[in-house]
Formats: structure tokens, C-alpha cells, sequence
């Protein structure tokens, strides 16, 4: 009967795996979208497996850019760093890992889910952890979690908060000589540890893989008490030091985020634009009943949801969130007032759902107020509570034939999930899509406008480019980004005298707009007013000095001039800023070259070559000094 129950959990976890990656196959060859740009295509950080220490973890203070790894999320860099090793920039090996680690957090949540069952009913079940797990692996919801790849911080950090929970309840257990049985020699107090260390370990890997993983004690001492202690306060306390130990591990952490990464809360998002704090708190509800509102019906999806602030309470969008979100609460108070079979789990589960949401549903604003992939953390909880509503419904029907059609239904709800979840994959295939879907649900999005604008500048598409730029600067208080991003259309078009305009439009706004000044004086390069163009470039570097593309272009506006000493100065300096970019070490070649020092030009290209050995014109240049040094 075990070897039965064993084989039977092994086939449905090879089911569930089957069909996640049938869900998720049409989006293995997606594009990098999104922050995937900075994170990834533009990230020097990930290029190199040297020097690790460095690049994973340092202080937000030290040459910080929003193009380098976020130093809060080293597990996260690493997983980047080697499939960039692995597959440079083919976005299909970063894509298979996400749906690998989403089908690992099924594999988990199974196990789980069927531990909690066995707690709550005193029975096995193999049929609820597997349609918790299957509504999990499929729902739509969690496409912004596993398809986007940077997003892998929030698969990353539920396997190891799962894996953590997991083990810890293992260590738990009253029986623990049900487990240490399958290895003889182990004793039961040796396996109860061996659990206990492994849950640990967990805790900083998912912590390192997400902030948001902070939640973990908190949940860990409310599985014990309302799982495993009945309720009862003498058992939590004999586990006291087990309990300690988390909460030791948390506070560790905390004082790393604030003495050495520099804040407690979203120190990434200071980067970008970050909201009020009590505005932030206020629009809360309104997101959570959002998130619930798409957990129920699978439609509205979006990559980018733009939510507006709440100026205060009396507001719609707060008070009605707020009474729905009371209301759950009296109701899992009732149901657990009721004592029965039910009670405890629906506690928990509730808790779980509210509980991890609090690091981006509460005081702590980030950059976004609403995000789908957020709601990945909680997905346990949710589909949990669905499926306990099933088996609620299933035991009280009557009559075989309801009870077929019942399950004729679920059949057909998880079908239908499937079908939406691969169709909203394959629109991941092209961004455009994607952000024209954000569009379709909100015109004035000026987010998405930006992002199209880009997307169709890329394609050549000018005339889409300034349509979308141009609705940016309609729909956005912050106007001068996107009146530089059409002098860039502008410029790219040899509109020349349009995008000298729109260029010194954005200066005008927002007169430490650094960019503009650096295209600016890349504009006038071109015309060979070198002093304006020098000029320009100089102001761009006194306001953000550590931009390396500016020092390159002063350094080959100097090449221009012949001034070589003067240009290489400028190269050693964008060098340093960032020593992954070969072109830096083509210009530097270059100017040694023009000043007849063959060894340092031959230097430079080889380091140029060792970046991008797929450069036939460098191999050219080295193969021209070698035939020079011959002579």
C-alpha cells in the first residue's frame, strides 16, 4: 500500500510536470523584456565569473548604477551570471531555468500541501496537494513570475521559503521516527537536527534571493502553533530555541541591509521613481482585492499595472478594499470559531496569503504599487483555500451523477486556465504585444507609451516612436525624458535641427538631465563643432560622473582632434567604470596605435578580443601590429 501511495505521488508530480512545461513552451524563446535590459543586456556584472565577491554582494554607495546586479539579491546574480556563461545572451537557457524552478516550487508545494492536509484531517491525501499544485502550476497569474526572467528573484526565494517551512516541519513533527526510519542508523534526535539545520540554511538563501522572504519566522511559529501544537503555547515554547533561531538569523540580516547595503526597505528602488509612504499604504487594499480579483477570473492581466494614488481615506478605492478585506477576516474568524475539521487550515492559509504580502502590501513603498509576479509568494494559501472550498462542495453534493459533473467542471476550469496561460505566453514572444496590451487596458499609461516608443525607435518605425514619446509627454508630469528620447528619433532620422530642439527642451525642464547634455554634444560631434560638442559632454560628466559612454565619447572626440594623450586619459576612465565594454578597448587600441606605441595598441585589442572574440576587424588590427612588429 505505501509502495502503492509513493508510485501514485511520483505520477502525479510527473503529470503536473508535463503539463507546466506544455504551459510554458511557448515562451522558452521569448525576448528579454523590461528591466531584463538593464539587469541583463546591460549589465557588465553578469559577464565575467571572476571576481565574484565583488559583483554579487557590496554596498549600494560603491559605483552603484541601475546596470549592475543588485547586491540585495545575490542568488538571483548568480543564476544570471551563469547562464550568461552558459549561453551568453540566448534567452532560451534563462527561460528553461525559470520553468525548471517553477516546476521545482510544484514539486515542493506538493509535498507541503500534503503535510498540512495529514496535520489538519489526521489522514493522507494525494488529490488535494495535487489540484493545489495543478491550479498553482497553470493559473495565468503566475506568468509574470516565470516568464519574465528577471522576475526569477520571486521563484527563487518561494523555493527556498517552501523548502525552509518544509524541512522545519519535518524537524517539528512529534513522530519523527517515521522519517529517520527510511535511514537506518540515524536516530531520531540526529534527524530532527538534521531537518532543523537544512530549514536554516534555506532562510538566507531565500533571502538572498528576495527581501520579501523576511516573513519566514512569523510564519514558521504560526504553522507550529496552529498545526503542530494544536494551538497550545507550552508546545511553541519547548521549540523555543528552534523559533529563536530564525528570528536571530532575521535580525542579522536586517543589520547587514542597514550598516552595509545601506536601508532596511527597497534600497533598489531609490533608483527609480518610489512612492509616498502613506499613499503607498492608502492604494494597499485596493491592490490585494486586485490580486484576489484575478486569482478568481482569469482576466485583465497586465505587465505593467499603472494604479493612481489615494490622496486619503475617504476614498472608494480604500474603503471598499478595506470592508472586503475585514469581511475575510470575520469569515475565517467564524469558520474558525466553528471547531471544525476546516478551522485550523483555513487560519493558516489565510494568515500565509496576508501575511507574505505585507513586505510589498504595507509601509514599505517600492516602485511599483501593484505587481502580479508578487502574488507567486502567496500562491500556496490562495489555491488552497480554493480547492478546501471543492471538497467542501464535492461532500456535500448528493447523488453520483452531480459528483461527475463536478469534477467534468474542475476538468474544464483547469483546461481553460491551460489555454490562457499559453496564449499569454506566446504574446511574451513579442514585447510589442505585451505593451500594447498594457495600453489596451489603460490609454493614458504613460509607462507603456515610453516602452513603445523605445521598442518602435528600435524597428525604425520613427513615426510610431514620436507618436508614443509624444503621448508620454501628455500623459506624464515628467516630461523631460521624453522630449530627449525624441530629439534621440529625431537625431536617428537626420532630422538634426528637430532633435537639437527637443534636446535642449529636456536640459530646460529638468536642467540636471545629464543625458541630454551628453546627446547633445554627440550631435554637435557629428557636425565637427567639436568645442560645442566638448562643451556639452563636459557638462554631462559634472552631472553624473559616473556615466562611462560620456568619458568614451570625450575621448574620441579628442581622437578626432588628434589630441591622443587627451583621449586615452578618457578611455582609462570608462574603462575603469566599466571594464566589460570591448569597444572602450578598440578606441584605446586606437589611440596607442595613432601614437605609434604598437605594444599597448596590441594590449588593448587582445582585451577587446577576449570580451567579443567575434570582432574580425580587431583580429585585423592585432594581425597588422604583429606584421609591424615583425619588420
Amino acid at each position: 500500500m505505501d509502495k502503492l501511495y509513493k508510485y501514485s505521488s511520483v505520477l502525479l508530480l510527473l503529470i503536473i510536470s508535463v503539463i507546466t512545461f506544455i504551459c510554458y513552451y511557448s515562451s522558452l524563446n521569448a525576448p528579454f523584456i523590461f528591466d531584463d535590459i538593464p539587469k541583463i543586456t546591460e549589465n557588465p556584472d553578469i559577464r565575467d565569473l571572476h571576481n565574484l565577491k565583488t559583483k554579487l554582494i557590496y554596498p549600494y554607495s560603491e559605483n552603484r548604477t541601475y546596470y549592475r546586479n543588485d547586491p540585495s539579491r545575490p542568488i538571483v546574480s548568480l543564476s544570471l551570471t551563469l547562464n550568461y556563461y552558459f549561453g551568453k545572451y540566448n534567452t532560451y537557457g534563462y527561460h528553461l531555468f525559470n520553468v525548471f524552478i517553477h516546476i521545482l516550487n510544484c514539486m515542493v508545494m506538493f509535498l507541503l500541501s500534503k503535510k498540512i492536509y495529514n496535520y489538519s484531517f489526521s489522514k493522507v491525501s494525494i488529490v488535494f496537494p495535487f489540484l493545489v499544485v495543478l491550479y498553482f502550476s497553470v493559473h495565468p497569474i503566475n506568468i509574470d513570475a516565470v516568464t519574465y526572467v528577471f522576475a526569477r528573484s520571486e521563484i527563487l526565494a518561494t523555493l527556498f521559503f517552501n523548502l525552509s517551512v518544509l524541512f522545519y516541519l519535518k524537524s517539528a513533527e512529534n513522530n519523527i521516527e517515521t522519517f529517520t526510519s527510511l535511514s537506518p542508523g540515524i536516530s531520531a534526535k540526529s534527524g530532527k537536527i538534521s531537518f532543523f539545520i537544512i530549514s536554516l540554511i534555506c532562510f538566507p538563501l531565500a533571502l538572498f534571493s528576495k527581501q520579501t522572504a523576511v516573513t519566514l519566522p512569523l510564519i514558521i511559529l504560526i504553522a507550529d502553533y496552529i498545526l503542530l501544537s494544536d494551538l497550545n503555547l507550552n508546545n511553541i515554547i519547548k521549540n523555543k530555541y528552534y523559533h529563536l533561531s530564525f528570528w536571530v538569523v532575521l535580525f542579522l540580516y536586517l543589520m547587514f541591509r542597514y550598516f552595509y547595503l545601506g536601508g532596511i526597505g527597497d534600497v533598489e528602488a531609490k533608483f527609480t521613481f518610489i512612492w509616498d509612504k502613506y499613499k503607498y499604504l492608502l492604494i494597499q487594499p485596493y491592490a490585494i482585492t486586485k490580486y484576489l480579483k484575478l486569482l478568481l477570473i482569469p482576466e485583465g492581466f497586465s505587465i505593467y499595472h499603472k494604479v493612481a494614488p489615494a490622496e486619503s481615506i475617504p476614498d472608494l478605492r480604500v474603503i471598499i478594499p478595506l470592508l472586503i478585506i475585514l469581511g475575510i477576516f470575520i469569515l475565517t474568524y467564524l469558520i474558525y470559531r466553528k471547531k471544525n475539521a476546516y478551522s485550523k487550515p483555513i487560519l493558516f492559509f489565510v494568515l500565509w496569503f496576508f501575511i507574505n504580502l505585507l513586505p510589498t502590501s504595507s509601509i514599505s513603498p517600492t516602485a511599483m504599487a501593484m505587481s502580479e509576479r508578487r502574488i507567486y509568494f502567496s500562491g500556496l494559501a490562495f489555491f488552497s483555500l480554493f480547492v478546501f472550498i471543492y471538497f467542501f462542495l464535492f461532500r456535500i453534493m448528493y447523488g453520483k451523477r452531480l459528483k461527475v459533473l463536478f469534477i467534468i467542471l474542475i476538468g474544464f476550469h483547469i483546461s481553460t486556465l491551460c489555454l490562457i496561460t499559453i496564449n499569454r505566453n506566446k504574446l511574451f514572444n513579442d514585447p510589442i504585444k505585451i505593451w500594447e496590451e498594457v495600453i489596451s487596458r489603460d490609454i493614458n499609461n504613460y509607462y507603456a507609451h515610453d516602452k513603445l516608443g523605445y521598442l518602435y525607435f528600435k524597428k525604425n518605425d520613427f513615426e510610431k516612436a514620436v507618436y508614443h514619446y509624444q503621448m508620454v509627454i501628455k500623459t506624464n508630469n515628467y516630461k523631460a525624458k521624453a522630449y530627449h528620447d525624441l530629439g534621440v528619433v529625431y537625431f536617428s532620422s537626420k532630422n538634426c535641427r528637430e532633435a537639437e530642439q527637443y534636446y535642449r527642451k529636456s536640459f530646460e525642464l529638468d536642467p540636471n538631465y545629464a543625458k541630454a547634455y551628453h546627446d547633445l554634444g554627440a550631435l554637435y560631434a557629428t557636425q565637427k563643432n567639436y568645442r560645442e560638442a566638448e562643451q556639452y559632454y563636459k557638462k554631462a560628466i559634472e552631472l553624473n560622473p559616473k556615466d562611462p559612454e560620456t568619458y568614451c565619447n570625450l575621448g574620441t572626440l579628442y581622437y578626432y582632434q588628434k589630441k591622443y594623450d587627451e583621449a586615452l586619459k578618457m578611455y582609462r576612465i570608462a574603462i575603469n567604470l566599466n571594464t566589460y565594454n570591448p569597444d572602450y578597448f578598440v578606441n584605446m587600441g586606437a589611440a596607442y596605435f595613432m601614437k605609434n606605441n604598437y605594444n599597448d595598441a596590441r594590449k588593448a585589442f587582445l582585451n577587446s578580443l577576449r570580451l567579443n572574440p567575434d570582432n574580425p576587424n580587431v583580429r585585423k588590427q592585432i594581425e597588422i601590429i604583429e606584421s609591424i612588429n615583425h619588420q
